[in-house]
């Protein structure tokens, strides 16, 4: 088995191929037209867009390719066929692509002879050369250590712990989002000063982070504070999960 090094230094000769080809493996950005979600809640057979994610999977070769992305919202398939894409192109996949690599794509979206949505690639470019590959994903991260110290590797293999970063990032987004919208409350004019005054009537309705009562795991990747408090928490948050709304705060 091939170790980390060598593995690396596979994928740097690949880079330079894309480096040589004229393909930039680190664009500065890339855009996509549709999120791999927005994809399938409103596929259109034949319809005419660019995506972009992560390799997961990479399946057949020769004629036809398939390459399982996900962007974060869903997990959707790309197909290259050797006469429905520039072979030159469809060549420099096969020689420089791997699983963990970031991939744009365009085509149209078309379902295969087993019924699966996909996209029928046109073109494709790098969006973001791995050199590293990624934990398998059925047995995914074993060591303890590396999955605390690494918790984004976890997150690729392991949907409970992804779902758990989703979820945090949601909730803190819809705490700011309510803070927000009660300094917007506060402010008469544009050239107001966002004063201690101010900060304590958000703090007296919003109360302390340790007011709240929160789902440890959640959180479990925080520092723990050395002493935690006896009481209860004095305060809740109602949040409407289907329209990611801090619905109010109550004593």
């Amino acid at each position: 088995m091939a170790s980390i090094e060598e593995l690396r230094e596979v994928r740097l000769n690949k880079l330079q191929l894309l480096q040589e080809a004229g393909m930039d493996p680190y664009p500065a950005s890339v855009i996509r037209d549709f999120s791999l979600k927005e994809v399938l809640d409103n596929f259109q057979e034949g319809k005419t867009g660019s995506i972009a994610g992560r390799i997961t999977a990479i399946r057949g070769g020769g004629a036809i390719i398939f390459v399982a992305l996900f962007d974060g919202t869903e997990h959707f398939q790309a197909v290259l066929k050797k006469d429905e894409i520039d072979p030159q192109l469809l060549k420099l996949f096969v020689d420089t692509v791997d699983v963990g690599d970031f991939v744009w794509f365009s085509g149209n979206l078309f379902t295969t002879q087993r019924g699966a949505q996909s996209l029928l690639v046109k073109d494709w470019k790098m969006a973001g050369k791995s050199l590293l590959p990624l934990p398998d994903k059925h047995s995914g991260l074993q060591d303890e250590d590396t999955v605390l110290r690494k918790r984004y590797l976890d997150a690729l293999t392991n949907p409970e712990t992804f779902n758990r970063f989703k979820l945090r990032s949601e909730i803190i987004s819809d705490i700011e989002a309510r803070i927000a919208e009660l300094f917007s409350e506060r402010i008469q004019n544009e050239k107001q000063v966002v004063g201690i005054k101010l900060v304590d009537e958000v703090i007296e309705i919003m109360g302390q982070p340790e007011d709240y009562l929160v789902d440890d795991e959640i959180f479990e990747d925080e520092p723990q504070p050395k002493h935690r408090q006896s009481s209860k928490p004095k305060k809740k948050l109602y949040r409407d999960t289907d329209n990611s709304y801090i619905g109010g705060v109550a004593a």
